[in-house]
């Protein structure tokens, strides 16, 4: 009896494990910052813009990018989205404000290297990335359980 009493100590200690890498995946693979708004969206950081660009990803209609007054960067989203992937933002805005237009930015999306195309192939694109995303940490998780 004690014998199989450790076995199933051992068990939930290695599904606690599963559960805890399986949930810091989904954290990694869904991503932060979420926000959809009838109202501006923006984010600052501290870190100046020429610097962010080479740390992020940026996607969208509306990632208007600005130097601040103390040299951080700051991001404004209005009639359009912006999604952002990378070491300080990891983020996915949507604004519905339609009183104004995408507030100018000192950047120009070449410059932030967005695709400047209208495709819709794009969401089907990224669907596909989310996808296969999964499918990996599916996989990474199954392994560190075996492995156990």
């Amino acid at each position: 009896m004690i014998a199989n009493n450790k076995r199933t100590t051992h068990s939930t200690g290695v599904v606690c494990r599963a559960f805890l890498l399986w949930m810091a995946i989904l954290s990694v693979v869904q991503g932060l910052g979420e926000k959809t708004s009838d109202l501006p969206l923006f984010e600052s950081s501290p870190t100046n813009c020429d610097d962010m660009l080479a740390l992020h990803r940026w996607e969208g209609s509306c990632c208007s990018l600005n130097i601040t007054a103390g040299n951080g960067c700051i991001l404004n989203v209005m009639n359009g989205n912006c999604k952002v992937k990378g070491q300080e933002w990891t983020l996915d805005y949507v604004s519905t404000y339609d009183e104004r237009p995408c507030p100018p930015s000192e950047y120009s999306a070449s410059d932030l290297g967005m695709d400047v195309s209208d495709d819709e192939d794009d969401s089907s694109a990224a669907d596909g990335n989310r996808i296969v995303a999964w499918c990996c940490a599916a996989a990474a998780t199954i392994v560190v359980v075996l492995s156990l």
